[in-house]
Order: C-alpha cells, then structure tokens, then sequence
C-alpha cells in the first residue's frame, strides 16, 4: 500500500479529487450490478439450491456482505428473521 500511498500523494488536489470521483463512479456501476445479480439469485430461488433458509442468510454467510449492507439491500430486506 506504501506506493499506492506514494502514487497518491504525487497527485494535485485536483486530480485527486477527480480521482475520487471517478472511483465512486465506478464503484456506484459495480454496486448496481451486483444487486442485479442479487435480484436474480433471489428469483431463481438459488439461495435454496445452495442450503440457505433465506436470500439474507445467504448475503451475509456466502457473500460475506455485512448484515447492515443486507438489510438495506431491496432483495435482502426484512428477511432478517431467517438468520
């Protein structure tokens, strides 16, 4: 991490902040991919195939996504209860 840091700290403020921005760009685009994704696992029912009593149990223990990214996720919401 030391040279990313060392890559960073050779930026201006500006292109920092541009770097930054497109970052969170980019990651907005992945975030709405994968709940796409979610989405049709949640559909298909796969989570079942895959021995989880819930698409949330599923999102926490295989995904390892946090419990709290889960609860506000629109396909892992008030499933809570089934973990």
């Amino acid at each position: 991490m030391s040279s990313s840091n060392s890559a960073l700290e050779s930026l201006s403020s500006a292109d920092l902040l541009t770097a930054t921005r497109d970052l969170v760009g980019k990651s907005r685009g992945v975030e709405a991919d994968l709940l796409i994704h979610l989405g049709e696992i949640d559909q298909r029912r796969i989570y079942l195939e895959q021995a989880f009593p819930s698409m949330f149990a599923f999102c926490v223990q295989e995904l390892r996504r946090p419990r709290q990214r889960c609860r506000q996720s629109r396909c892992c919401s008030g499933r809570s209860a089934d973990l």
